[in-house]
């Protein structure tokens, strides 16, 4: 197990290129990742804490703006939500680290020790400190003495509390005693990947040389099935020259096409080489769409991918974005084909037609509850809520429909 403090987890982000180092850390060497419940707590008090920062300087901005407007206004910033910020940010790690309990022991044993000066706790500026360093570092060695079997590292950048692994302060070392040889401080990421990986010299071209294989490409179709949102956009080809753009209001992928490759990183890890790198996919698929029904949609996938060279590669996502449309040079590389034109025109036509009679009726419910009214006076009347509501209910949903 590998135990991260909040020094080590603030220091990085959940996007970065540390985090894909633990990612193939757990993936190849078997290793869990955790945090003790404090660290989850400290990382999402400084969240919370900057975020009402923030909010009371934008409630004093808009306030100000107000009383500076001579004229009434309706300028409001929305209340607090700091519980839903820590909230949050409490499950910002939950794909990779697990959250150990910090238990009601280790709480009070902390208290105890800053109340006594006893490391890992200490006085700074007349004031005791250290309580909750305490509660994290006995976290740790519980966890240790829970699982016997298991080697434990324990990685801080805090030495001045937690020192540098070399030796341990009264009571400290007590605390680790017969558990020396499994239980490990370190300092940085840099002694985790020294500890498990060998960095490897890579490139992209090498990188896309190894993705461009139709088992990584059954991978990602496997994996777009269950990361993509229940609704999002895709472009496919209405004429040789023209597109649209449409939600996707079903869709099953077909194929994955490999698009840019970018700052690809990789690792030896035991007797094989694996890397991380920032993929583009652009994935094909039937989508329905509201305007011609059934076609080949396209759209465009960025990742965080973690692969393994060889006949296998095994490949994971680590992380993704949201699908988006994709251009229509990628579907030209493609070779997408385009539905028939006589059935999307019919479609379109169809579809105003429906709009057309949709307001007609709102037309006729609408004027049907007026009183008596001279009839040219009416008929004047009637026949400019006609074009307005024609306009409205023709014209809604076609900003994405081809020129006519």
């Amino acid at each position: 197990m590998i135990i991260l403090d909040t020094s080590i987890l603030r220091s990085f982000g959940p996007e970065s290129s540390s985090t894909d180092l633990l990612h193939a850390i757990k993936a190849v060497c078997g290793q869990r990742i955790g945090m003790p419940w404090m660290v989850c707590e400290e990382l999402a008090a400084q969240q919370a804490i900057k975020y009402e920062e923030l909010h009371e300087r934008a409630v004093q901005a808009v306030e100000a703006l107000r009383q500076g407007t001579p004229w009434p206004t309706a300028w409001r910033i929305p209340g607090r939500e700091t519980e839903r910020v820590r909230d949050h940010w409490r499950k910002r790690w939950a794909p990779l680290i697990d959250v150990i309990p910090t238990s009601d022991e280790a709480v009070r044993t902390g208290l105890f020790r800053e109340a006594n000066r006893l490391a890992p706790c200490r006085e700074s500026k007349g004031q005791k400190t250290g309580a909750r360093d305490a509660a994290i570092w006995l976290s740790a060695v519980e966890y240790a003495k829970a699982h016997p079997d298991e080697s434990v590292y324990f990685v801080s950048a805090n030495t001045k509390d937690f020192g540098d692994g070399s030796s341990y302060p009264y009571p400290m070392g007590e605390d680790i005693a017969g558990m020396k040889d499994r239980f490990f401080l370190m300092t940085d990421l840099d002694q985790v990947a020294a500890r498990f990986t060998e960095t490897v010299e890579t490139d992209v071209a090498s990188v896309a040389e190894a993705l461009d294989s139709a088992s990584v490409q059954v991978d990602v179709i496997d994996q777009s099935r269950m990361r993509f949102p229940t609704m999002f956009e895709a472009t496919f080809r209405l004429t040789d020259d023209r597109f649209l753009t449409e939600d996707a209001v079903s869709w099953w992928p077909l194929e994955a096409e490999l698009g840019a490759v970018e700052d690809a990183r990789a690792y030896r890890i035991g007797d094989q080489e694996w890397c991380t790198a920032n993929v583009m996919w652009h994935i094909g698929g039937v989508m329905r769409s509201a305007y011609v029904g059934a076609v080949i949609g396209v759209v465009t996938w960025p990742t965080t991918v973690l692969f393994s060279f060889g006949d296998s590669p095994n490949l994971t996502v680590l992380r993704d974005a949201p699908p988006r449309p994709a251009s229509p040079d990628v579907l030209n590389d493609m070779g997408v084909p385009g539905p028939d034109v006589t059935v999307t025109e019919a479609a379109i036509t169809e579809l105003r037609r429906e709009r057309a009679m949709t307001a007609h009726s709102k037309i006729h419910d609408s004027w049907a509850s007026v009183g008596r009214l001279p009839r040219a006076y009416s008929g004047a009347l009637k026949a400019q809520d006609a074009r307005r509501r024609m306009a409205r209910q023709v014209g809604e949903g076609e900003t994405s429909a081809p020129a006519e």
